[in-house]
């Protein structure tokens, strides 16, 4: 048996919207979810963490148009990211879920079990 530590953390991403949706949202958080037992090596010799983008939300309250704006401009799998390893591990913390597999990482338990850990998120938002 292995156990996976995933981390759900939080990332201000203002920098990376219009001035338009900042002037209505405020700050702009990603939220993104990794494990760090996976290291991954980019074409380079320092070992990255994989990323998994969950959701954006905003600092102020928006309207509902605004927030459909965020949600469609960050949908899809272009926002996952790799980040070294000594960064990821730097980050704070806003929720962890353990859990044990069999197989690998790419192995059917495990996936399995990220899956119904990703969809709890989308689900019931750790951060928001």
């Amino acid at each position: 048996m292995k156990t996976a530590k995933l981390k759900v953390v939080k990332i201000e991403e203002t920098d990376s919207w219009s001035e338009d949706i900042v002037s209505k949202a405020g700050k702009i958080f990603g939220v993104y979810i990794f494990d760090e037992t996976i290291e991954t090596f980019c074409t380079e010799v320092t070992p990255s963490r994989y990323l998994r983008f969950l959701n954006n939300f905003a600092e102020n309250s928006i309207d509902d148009e605004t927030d459909e704006e965020i949600r469609i401009a960050s949908s899809g799998e272009d926002n996952n990211m790799y980040v070294h390893c000594g960064q990821a591990d730097k980050m704070k913390v806003e929720k962890e879920y353990t859990f044990e597999y069999e197989g690998e990482e790419d192995g059917e338990d495990y996936l399995e079990k990220l899956e119904e850990i990703l969809e709890y998120e989308l689900c019931n938002p750790t951060v928001c």
